[in-house]
């Protein structure tokens, strides 16, 4: 089952340090390891990152 992130703020706000320990249990530790993705508003759209 995929594991999911996430995240709601009013204010900026970084989530490097929460994404990098999902990023490595999607592509490395976790027991379904079948890559990670995000995707995130910007502006009046959205943007996706996919691994592989």
């Amino acid at each position: 089952m995929c594991e999911l992130l996430g995240m709601s703020a009013n204010v900026p706000t970084d989530i490097c340090f929460s994404f990098t320990g999902l990023m490595q249990r999607g592509g490395r530790t976790g027991p379904h390891r079948d890559g990670w993705g995000i995707t995130f508003y910007e502006g009046k759209g959205f943007r996706t990152f996919k691994d592989p």
